[in-house]
């Protein structure tokens, strides 16, 4: 009796061992669906990702600007004072500003025989010129 009751416990044993197979590290995520949307990261060296309407923002790199982006700066604003100091240690001459408010600050000036536009950044202070014509 003892060995029929030892034969049944190792048929059942086998039975449920048939029925349940062993689960192994990594079969509980196949069986698990993501629903979110994968985030795009934007890279000067790659092509644009097209947009779907439906995901998230994707992150843009930093060293492009769209027309429509400002861009916060933190540092301070130059003054109108530091263009026209710019301009006069450059070698240009009859300086006259234009306009001081803004990003972009405004200025005309001679350079020899030449007429000027300058344009200075308010707060890195490059600049940059357009010839207009001549000055005499």
């Amino acid at each position: 009796m003892l060995n029929k009751s030892v034969l049944s416990v190792v048929v059942v044993t086998a039975i449920m061992g048939a029925l349940a197979p062993v689960a192994q590290a990594g079969e509980g995520t196949t069986n698990v669906r993501d629903h979110r949307t994968s985030t795009n990261v934007r890279d000067h060296r790659t092509t644009p990702v097209v947009r779907d309407h439906r995901t998230t923002a994707t992150v843009r790199d930093h060293r492009t600007q769209r027309r429509n982006e400002v861009v916060v700066v933190n540092r301070p604003r130059l003054e109108c004072v530091f263009g026209y100091e710019s301009l006069l240690e450059q070698g240009y001459s009859f300086i006259h500003h234009l306009d001081c408010e803004g990003v972009e600050y405004l200025y005309t000036a001679i350079l020899g025989d030449h007429f000027f536009h300058a344009e200075m950044n308010a707060y890195s202070g490059e600049f940059e010129f357009t010839m207009r014509g001549f000055a005499h």
